[in-house]
Order: structure tokens, then sequence, then C-alpha cells
């Protein structure tokens, strides 16, 4: 074997390791996610409207999770109109009451603040 072709089978060996190794590292990162999930379990509503005509609500979500979580997020896809608010009076986990969130809302200070998100 010539020295070209030496330098040819080294970089065809070269590229052939870099492919294993990005496909290893793939693998790796990607597995450990796939072991993560969670159910909601049970859900429980109840509504009612006073009446002035607001409406209170209690909701219970039951989840069960298989890996580690630090945290759920759950969207509520309102926006309210002008002389609406949504106020959030307390918020509760298997560590008890929801003290606060990592944004700095507490559910003492009432309605989180109204975020826009566009769809990706």
């Amino acid at each position: 074997m010539n020295a070209g072709n030496r330098k040819v089978a080294l970089g065809c060996l070269t590229v052939i390791v870099a492919i294993v190794a990005a496909i290893l590292i793939t693998v790796l990162w990607i597995v450990p996610s796939l072991r993560k999930s969670y159910s909601i379990e049970d859900v429980s509503i109840r509504a009612a409207v006073r009446a002035d005509g607001g409406l209170v609500v209690s909701e219970r979500f039951s989840y069960d999770f298989n890996g580690s979580y630090t945290r759920v997020y759950r969207d509520i896809p309102y926006v309210p109109g002008p002389g609406q608010a949504v106020t959030v009076t307390g918020v509760t986990g298997p560590d008890g009451p929801l003290k606060r969130l990592p944004s700095g809302w507490t559910p003492a200070s009432g309605a989180p603040p109204v975020t826009s998100r566009e769809a990706t």
C-alpha cells in the first residue's frame, strides 16, 4: 500500500469513527429521555357560578411520574377580556402548598402574568 492509499484509508477510518461516535452520543442522549413518562391518573373538576356571574373552579389532577421531574406545567388556553381576570388562589402538591414559582409568582399575588406563546 503506498502513502497515498494509506492517507485515503486513514481519512475514511476517521470519518467512520466520527459517524459512530455521533450515533453513540445521540443514542446515549435519547435513551434516558425515553424512560421518562407521566400520565394523569385522575381528574376532578368542580365549578360553580356565583350570583355575580363569577366562576369558582376547583381542580384536582393526580399524576403518575416515571423518571425524574422537577415540575409540571399546565397551560390554560384562556385570555381574559376587558374587565375579566383569572385569579389563582392556591396550588397544592405532594409537599404541601406551593409557595413560589421559579418566575417569582405566588398564589397570594392573584392572577399569574398573561403570556402570549405562538404554536411551534
